[in-house]
């Protein structure tokens, strides 16, 4: 599964390296794709109207391509594609499609060219390829029942209230060994009907 290519399978063809600040990829048995937005975010940046280039250097050398800005100071980029599918200021949401595979630009063979910038530096892109650029914190629904017991209140929300569940779900929490304890529990539990109690 990754988040950039609208089959969400791909192959790494060329890795990340301090010559090669990006990873190239293709389509599942080296078959070309539609591109898609990584995460939400807003198109800042595109170019169009080129061809292959080779050995061209600095924007020319990308080709065809899309830079969009998202949270965090977090912007990611994607390369000598075909063509672009959206427009400068556009907002775009995670899967959007966005463009497809081409060889524009400093390209040798049809791939993408995918990028990750993080305040204006290009990091390694490998991990994001599978994952969101900010980790997503997920909660449990919020209990707005009467017990005062934190296993009913997970049972009756159908959470695996066992004790390694919720031994589990206490450290995702930051209640350091937990033993079960009333103050423990209490604890749990508040976290629960406030909403905030974080999934493991």
């Amino acid at each position: 599964m990754n988040r950039i290519l609208k089959s969400k399978e791909a192959i790494i063809t060329n890795k990340y390296s301090n010559k090669h600040k990006a990873i190239d990829i293709v389509g599942k048995n080296y078959t070309l794709d539609y591109v898609v937005a990584h995460s939400d975010g807003i198109v800042e940046l595109i170019q169009t109207g080129k061809k292959n280039n080779k050995n061209s250097t600095g924007n020319e050398s990308y080709g065809n391509f899309i830079k969009i800005k998202h949270n965090n100071n977090f912007h990611t980029l994607y390369a000598h594609l075909k063509y672009v599918n959206v427009k400068k200021n556009q907002k775009v949401k995670k899967g959007d499609i966005i463009g497809y595979m081409g060889d524009t630009g400093n390209a040798y063979g049809k791939h993408l060219h995918f990028e990750v910038w993080k305040n204006n530096s290009r990091i390694n892109p490998t991990k994001y390829l599978n994952n969101p650029l900010i980790q997503e914190t997920k909660y449990y629904p919020k209990y707005n029942g009467n017990s005062n017991s934190i296993v009913d209140a997970l049972k009756s929300l159908k959470i695996d209230s066992s004790f390694s569940h919720r031994k589990k779900i206490a450290e995702k929490n930051n209640i350091n060994l937990y033993k079960g304890s009333y103050v423990q529990n209490i604890k749990l539990l508040s976290l629960l009907k406030e909403g905030k109690l974080k999934k493991v």
